[in-house]
């Protein structure tokens, strides 16, 4: 299981991508426009396929889950990874936390 910030509602959906942002793919890896920030954050393969998973309809642990599947690997051998990507894509404003009523 993932363990997200303590601040994080564990239901919470991640994504979609803040209004404004901008993607381009080239390769199968995304480079993405932050409007907030003005720059530009490169993601690397895995980066990209979490980017892909955080459109607002998964949790965090279900977009580890998923990519644990994907990779035929067991989800405590890359929750970490997922969560500082994560983290690092909400810290940067390009993705948002929703949480269901």
């Amino acid at each position: 299981m993932s363990a997200a910030p303590a601040a994080w509602p564990t239901s919470a959906r991640l994504g979609p991508a803040a209004p404004g942002t901008a993607e381009v793919e080239l390769d199968g890896r995304f480079s993405i426009y932050s409007p907030s920030r003005d720059e530009v954050l490169t993601l690397n393969d895995t980066a990209s396929d979490v980017w892909r998973l955080c459109d607002g309809t998964l949790t965090l642990e279900e977009i580890t889950a998923a990519l644990a599947g994907a990779y035929a690997t067991p989800p405590e051998a890359i929750s970490r990874d997922v969560v500082t990507v994560v983290t690092q894509l909400v810290d940067a404003g390009l993705i948002g936390l929703t949480t269901q009523q």
